[in-house]
This record gives structure tokens, C-alpha cells and sequence, in this order.
């Protein structure tokens, strides 16, 4: 599989560009569809429901608490990773790196 990108950049690098463009376009063109896919077919909801409802029910934990902060840990976890990317990265600046 390697072979392929550094042949198609060495013989047919004028067709990269209309390929990117090719790839935006459709990235753009299909969220919009997307977006109107789910505004269209969702469910309705009230907002008290929305904004006082709790669904953890249907998760299997009693708990209520459990169940909002298990929600939470996709959000947490990728706030906290890229600031340990971003720490990581100029570690390497340091002469004596202490922690």
C-alpha cells in the first residue's frame, strides 16, 4: 500500500488537486445532507424534556450520576488528549525536563 501514494506523487500530481477539491465539495455537500436527513427524520421533544429529562435509564445504570458522567468521558477524553499531545510535543525544547 505504501507504493501508491509515492507513485501517485511522482506521476500524477496534477490530478491531486481537482481530487482534493473533488473530496471537499463532497465532505460539505453530503454534512448538509446529512444534517437535513436527522433534522427531518428525528424524533420531537419538549424542552423541559431536553433540559430535565434524564434517559440514563435506558443505559442500565441506576445511578443517575454514573450515567451523566459516563456520557461525559467521549467530551473529556478529547479535550484531555490533545492537551497531553500538545504538552507532549515541546518536551522535547526542554534541556532538563522535570515533572
Amino acid at each position: 500500500m505504501i507504493p501508491v501514494p509515492i507513485l501517485f506523487n511522482l506521476f500524477a500530481r496534477h490530478t491531486l488537486r481537482p481530487i482534493e477539491i473533488v473530496g471537499a465539495v463532497l465532505y460539505f455537500v453530503f454534512f448538509i445532507v446529512l444534517v437535513v436527513v436527522l433534522v427531518a427524520l428525528g424524533g420531537r421533544n419538549s424542552a423541559k424534556w431536553v433540559f430535565t429529562g434524564n434517559s440514563g435509564e435506558a443505559s442500565g445504570w441506576e445511578n443517575p450520576a454514573i450515567s451523566w458522567c459516563i456520557g461525559l468521558l467521549s467530551a473529556a477524553f478529547t479535550l484531555t488528549g490533545k492537551s497531553i499531545a500538545g504538552t507532549l510535543r515541546y518536551v522535547h525544547m526542554l534541556t532538563v525536563p522535570s515533572f
